[in-house]
């Protein structure tokens, strides 16, 4: 299982509810193994139209970028990235922040 999670995650602001997510592809030496697999958690912290808790969404891609789409306007979200090896998932990448602003 992965020692480390993926590094350079980024974001590239795709419209107003959507973004391209990168980062960089986690080598076998830091994965203990091939990497089969990333999950992407994307958590609402913070949304101005609404005053709720944090809300959590998991994504897989075989890929080392995803598109992340239909985000609530005016929000502001974390995104980290961890990689799964056959023995298992590793720990997740630094969040980084997505801010959506209104129309």
């Amino acid at each position: 299982m992965p020692s480390h999670g993926p590094e350079n995650v980024s974001s590239t602001e795709v419209n107003s509810t959507a973004f391209d997510i990168t980062w960089a592809a986690l080598p076998e030496r830091l994965a203990h193994g091939v990497v089969k697999m990333y999950e992407v958690r994307l958590v609402l912290k913070e949304n101005c139209t609404s005053s709720q808790s944090e809300l959590y969404s998991r994504f897989n891609t075989t890929t080392s970028n995803m598109v992340l789409s239909g985000l609530s306007i005016c929000a502001r979200y974390e995104v980290s990235v961890r990689g799964f090896t056959v023995v298992g998932p590793g720990p997740y990448s630094s969040p980084t922040v997505l801010q959506t602003f209104g129309e």
